[in-house]
């Protein structure tokens, strides 16, 4: 899920990230948090309840152990733990959003986003990403969609940058053309 995160929730994704890999477990603090993430992003009721500290001490206790204390690495129960003692556990969303870019970043991924005019599969699909493949450096995530307002051909995006090779966006840069004379 795309969000604007605060520089308070990358600096907390950056330290728990630091302890997770120099203790060994980055992988599983990563499962954790991406699993945490979901949750939240799934549940309405969890995401406003992690900011209302207007409830109860031992009744938020035992709703965060029995929410997030089984199944989870001691790190990430820690890390919660001291989320919770700040009361900054309003942040963990962005956390968790941070945590995974921080670490697609130290591992080279890149997500890039194909939209086409139709459906793109096979060997088609093999030739576009080879291509995208080319303009980047990093392992691709691609994830597709199709957008009849294309007409024709594709565009795809890497971070803020968009590549067009549609029909619509030649069209659109011969209107500009014929416009500005």
């Amino acid at each position: 899920m795309s969000r604007i995160v605060p520089k308070a929730a990358r600096r907390y994704a950056e330290a728990l990230y630091g302890l997770a890999k120099d203790r060994g477990c980055l992988a599983t603090v990563l499962r954790d948090m991406e699993s945490i993430g979901t949750g939240l992003d799934g549940s309405p009721e969890l995401s406003a309840f992690l900011p209302d500290y207007t409830i109860r001490k031992p009744q938020r206790m035992g709703a965060l152990e029995g929410l997030f204390k089984n199944g989870s690495h001691e790190l990430s129960w820690r890390f919660l733990m001291f989320l919770e003692s700040k009361k900054r556990m309003a942040l963990l969303p962005c956390i968790c959003v941070a945590l995974a870019g921080l670490h697609d970043r130290n591992t080279g991924v890149v997500d890039v986003s194909l939209r086409s005019a139709l459906p793109v599969e096979g060997g088609e699909l093999e030739l576009i990403s080879g291509e995208i493949g080319r303009r980047i450096s990093g392992v691709m995530r691609l994830a597709t969609r199709t957008d009849h307002d294309l007409i024709g051909g594709f565009t795809f995006q890497v971070g803020d940058m968009v590549y067009d090779y549609s029909v619509r966006g030649a069209l659109d840069a011969l209107r500009k053309k014929l416009e500005n004379g």
